[in-house]
Parts: C-alpha cells; structure tokens; sequence
C-alpha cells in the first residue's frame, strides 16, 4: 500500500476470529504487508480472517490543481509484479497553494519612544527586530 499524501501514518490490525492484533503506527508512504502475515495454512477450513488499515495524513501543497494518489492497494507476485486484478487506487485533486503576501505589503513595527532615541542605521534595524518579535531591552 503507498499514498502520496504528506506526513502519512498507518496503523492496522489483524483480526484472526474475532481477535484482533494491533500494529503500528508505521511511518511512511509504504505499508508493505506480508504474505505470512496475511496467508494461513488452508488446511484451517473457515477461518476468518479480517485485515483493517488506517491512513492519516496531510494533503501536499501544489501550485496547480494536481492529481494525487490517497491510497493505492496492490499485491506483488513470487516476480515483484504488480497483480492488476486485484489493484485499488484512489486519487484526489489537490489544489492548496502557499499562502503569498502581495509585493506591495510590507510589515510594519510599531515605533516605540526608545526606538525614536536611537540615531544609528543598525540601532534603528536592531531595534526594529526587538519591536518585531516583543524583546524589551
């Protein structure tokens, strides 16, 4: 399983029976599962067997409205070939630019009755920067 999707955590659980078996959180675009984790002895007639996969993530930031993949489930053969017939993908569009600032915004800083008594350029920049960020002295 891979996603595109920023930040991405997955969880799962393997539920054998009614008897669930937690793993994760596993960090990542890829959450490769096993065949033994997922494949029991057939000679167990009836087994119910449950697989439950959770996703949490952030939608990437684009420029343009761009098509990305949410989740894309597949199986990979004995040859590390992707077996199509069983292949899930689900894709969104993601349209969330940058914030942007207009060129013709500047921020402003409050002068202060201490920053009116300095008289040099870099007195004056450094004293902008305390203003900015709330340093008193």
């Amino acid at each position: 399983m891979t996603t595109e999707l920023a930040r991405p955590n997955w969880t799962y659980a393997l539920i054998l029976e009614g008897i669930e078996n937690k793993k994760g959180p596993v960090p990542g675009q890829t959450l490769e599962l096993s065949g033994f984790e997922l494949s029991y002895p057939s000679s167990i007639k009836g087994l119910n067997e449950t697989v439950r996969v959770t996703l949490t993530g952030t939608a990437p930031g684009t420029i343009t409205p761009t098509s990305k993949k949410v989740l894309d489930i597949y199986e990979i053969d004995n040859f590390q070939n992707i077996t199509t017939a069983t292949r899930v993908t689900e894709t969104a569009v993601v349209s969330l630019p940058a914030p942007t600032i207009p060129a013709n915004v500047a921020p402003t800083v409050p002068v202060t009755e201490k920053m009116a008594q300095q008289t040099g350029l870099l007195d004056q920049i450094i004293g902008s920067f305390k203003g900015l960020f709330g340093i008193k002295s």
